[in-house]
């Protein structure tokens, strides 16, 4: 209900490791939390995530499964599961090299275990970073249910595509056990 979380990961593959490919990945993950009083159930809940890679030696191409990719209930809520970002054949996503996401939450308590939740998410997968635009990027926005469980969190949640394109839905429903962060 209050605090912060900071990671910072680099990753490398391929070079002196050997390997099929080269790439070197950097990652950054911050995430604060904070009571609306201090007397409040009430909180407040941030998450903003930054990434980089890139290939380098004789590597021509990041494998997909390396790369990133947003949307869905684990980045941007509103949008299908990696749906956010480059696509081959109009469609096909096939992540980036470069990302940002943010994840906004209000959190508070309805019944014993069970609560609630709204919440804004933001966010893009671009090719590189030279193509990064402030305009490319995207937004969901929604409400959710929470119920702690003896396994973990569940959660339901709503969430709502604020700038839908005309080959996508204008929201989802998502269910899953854990915060989203």
């Amino acid at each position: 209900s209050s605090g912060s979380f900071m990671e910072q990961k680099i990753e490398f593959a391929g070079g002196f490791l050997k390997g099929a490919h080269s790439f070197v990945k950097f990652t950054s993950e911050n995430r604060f939390f904070q009571k609306v009083s201090p007397e409040s159930r009430v909180v407040f809940a941030e998450r903003f995530y930054f990434g980089w890679m890139d290939r380098f030696g004789e590597s021509l191409i990041i494998p997909l499964n390396e790369r990133f990719y947003a949307g869905g209930d684990g980045s941007i809520r509103g949008f299908s599961r990696r749906s956010v970002g480059p696509k081959r054949d109009g469609d096909q996503p096939i992540g980036g090299n470069f990302t940002i996401v943010t994840n906004y939450e209000i959190r508070f308590p309805l019944y014993k275990k069970l609560g609630a939740t709204l919440f804004w998410d933001a966010g893009n997968v671009w090719q590189n970073a030279r193509r990064f635009n402030f305009e490319d990027i995207r937004y969901g926005t929604g409400c959710g249910l929470r119920y702690n469980s003896p396994l973990g969190i569940a959660r339901l949640d709503f969430g709502v595509n604020l700038d839908r394109k005309s080959s996508e839905k204008a929201g989802e429903i998502y269910f899953t056990i854990g915060q989203l962060f």
